[in-house]
């Protein structure tokens, strides 16, 4: 996963376990470098085989259908589906202006708190 390998070192050659006495293995990938953090943004989690039943999840969605809890195919009622997203947004709104709240009585206590800035010259 992110392209990490594991090492295995000469002197336990390939075919013999590579497993430490304090049971550790070791791993490295050419994108993680020391003093190197531009590096770490081209990894990437390799796509699983979770990724393809996900997408045959939504297919069976955009079709009407869904598979229930024991594989039987069941509807998929769209209206409780929308009404929970809507339900999802509102919530979401809300945090958002508790968020925005806050971030102004953070910045009016500071305001408070710390002495103004000295004047420029």
């Amino acid at each position: 996963m992110y392209g990490f390998h594991k090492v295995i070192h000469a002197n336990h050659g390939g075919l013999v376990a590579d497993d430490a006495e304090d049971g550790s293995w070791e791993f490295r990938s050419d994108l993680f470098k020391r003093n190197r953090p531009d590096l770490l943004l081209k990894m990437k989690r390799k796509a699983g085989s979770g990724s393809a039943a996900a997408a045959a999840s939504t297919a069976s969605y955009a079709s009407g259908v869904a598979a229930g809890a024991g594989g039987e195919v069941v509807p998929v009622d769209h209206i409780k589906v929308l009404q929970e997203l809507q339900a999802i947004r509102e919530h979401q709104f809300i945090i958002q202006s508790s968020l925005q709240d806050l971030q102004l009585e953070n910045q009016v206590m500071f305001v408070c708190v710390l002495p103004p800035p000295p004047p420029a010259n």
